[in-house]
């Protein structure tokens, strides 16, 4: 079997860090971030699991929860918040916004790749699952979430 070539692109990653506002709601704070800086996507590590989710401007502008959409697949109760929160990566083509706590204070730090014109970097550019291998039910989605 042969692996497909994959081409390299040239890339340089900056970045620039900011303090979380911590009195905001966190769903607020990543749901402004996502809108702010043109950001879809949310994978998100907590005490109780893991939570995907998605930002959708084009519809409501609110960020929908895997958790949210498909309660029945979460052995336990999940929530998104401060307290249980470990860590959490808001990403699209635009970039990323990567928050974690380093056991005293909590980061943000924004990332983004820009070419680079000595090819001083790289970087695959290929689609993936977010999660699994196969479609557990292909005719039901939950808000357009999908158990794989």
């Amino acid at each position: 079997m042969t692996t497909p070539q994959r081409a390299l692109k040239p890339a340089m990653h900056t970045a620039h860090s900011f303090p979380p506002d911590l009195g905001t709601d966190l769903r607020d704070w990543l749901t402004a971030q996502a809108h702010e800086r043109s950001l879809r996507w949310l994978l998100a590590h907590t005490d109780a699991g893991v939570i995907w989710g998605e930002y959708r401007e084009d519809e409501d502008g609110k960020l929908h929860l895997s958790h949210e959409a498909l309660p029945h697949a979460m052995p336990v109760p999940i929530s998104l918040d401060w307290l249980t929160l470990q860590q959490a990566r808001l990403f699209d083509v635009a970039g990323e916004v990567r928050l974690w706590h380093d056991g005293q204070q909590w980061h943000a730090t924004l990332l983004t790749d820009q070419q680079a014109n000595d090819a001083t970097g790289y970087y695959f550019d290929e689609p993936h699952l977010l999660w699994g291998w196969w479609l557990e039910r292909d005719d039901e989605s939950a808000a357009g979430f999908f158990l794989l």
